[in-house]
């Protein structure tokens, strides 16, 4: 496979995530505001949100999927469902940025979330880190491809300068 067939693909896999994250989702009504909300032990992407009163808020993905008796790994549901989140919130924040970790196993508590996804600024702009894709493992698990993300973008400045 050639070097542009590759930069194809994964262009194709960052359109579909972003595709997912726009389709309307069920609304739920809850009763009150929650204050303990379940973190994931896992979670390959954290969202992180600068609002416009100087505050910040953290989100991690939720990548395990459960279905029937079973569960299984989609890391890309995972991503599209924090890109939705910062639609919801559009006009809320000064700047919105997914940030993924490269480590095997990406523990919520003291992984290194360096390597920038996606950045949406004050105006809705949307700057999308182009080597980002996802590939099946030998379980059938949809995950981040890590070795394609280490070729890339590591910070915010060099995600603003990628053409």
């Amino acid at each position: 496979m050639e070097k542009n067939d590759i930069f194809a693909q994964v262009l194709t896999d960052i359109r579909q995530t972003i595709q997912l994250s726009e389709q309307k989702n069920r609304s739920y009504q809850q009763k009150k505001e929650r204050e303990d909300f379940f973190t994931p032990k896992y979670s390959r992407f954290r969202l992180v949100i600068y609002m416009k009163n100087g505050k910040s808020c953290w989100y991690p993905s939720y990548d395990t999927q459960k279905r029937k008796e079973s569960s299984f790994l989609d890391e890309q549901i995972g991503l599209s469902r924090l890109l939705a989140i910062v639609k919801d919130k559009a006009g809320q924040y000064k700047t919105a940025v997914i940030y993924a970790t490269a480590d095997e196993v990406p523990l919520w508590e003291g992984s290194d979330y360096t390597y920038p996804v996606v950045k949406y600024d004050y105006y809705g702009n949307m700057k999308v880190n182009k080597h980002v894709g996802f590939h099946k493992n030998t379980d059938g698990d949809l995950i981040l491809d890590k070795v394609l993300l280490k070729m890339g973008v590591k910070t915010i400045k060099h995600l603003n300068e990628q053409k």
